[in-house]
């Protein structure tokens, strides 16, 4: 059964390499490029984060699994997916369950599908393995595609 779930301004973005306890959070610059769009693991769940400073129309996810990465035809699908409307800046939504230990050892293709005032309809997909994934940058502020993604407009 899948339990849709949203929460408010608790993920914050900090670049991997940061080291917390040496940065100087006063000289990081507006320069410094922010995620639009992102995905942050936590505990059992992954969850997709507006981070676009506006609210999503509508934000449609689904996960489909696969047990190594050497067939890109294998992948199955969940049953139904996660539906979400008027997603609002710097909310997380629950796109995905870690059901069991299993499913730390699958590959996840992550397919999202946005529609916004400003980015119109996007399809986004991104692939992860699932053991090693604690967060992702979709999209950029500055139009760059974040690694192991594919964007198409729709």
């Amino acid at each position: 059964m899948i339990v849709h779930e949203r929460i408010d301004n608790e993920f914050e973005w900090l670049p991997h390499h940061t080291d917390l306890g040496t940065v100087d959070t006063d000289s990081i610059t507006s320069t410094t490029r922010t995620p639009v769009f992102w995905l942050k693991r936590q505990e059992n769940a992954l969850y997709f984060i507006n981070g676009s400073n506006e609210s999503l129309d509508l934000v449609i996810a689904n996960i489909e699994t696969k047990p190594e990465m050497t067939d890109m035809k294998l992948f199955s699908s969940q049953n139904r997916g996660y539906f979400y409307d008027n997603q609002a800046n710097n909310e997380a939504v629950k796109v995905y369950e870690y059901k069991s230990l299993q499913d730390e050892s699958l590959t996840l293709q992550i397919n999202i599908h946005i529609k916004s005032k400003r980015h119109g309809n996007l399809k986004i997909t991104a692939f992860a393995n699932n053991a090693s994934i604690s967060g992702a940058v979709l999209l950029w502020d500055s139009g760059e595609i974040g690694q192991d993604v594919v964007v198409t407009k729709i």
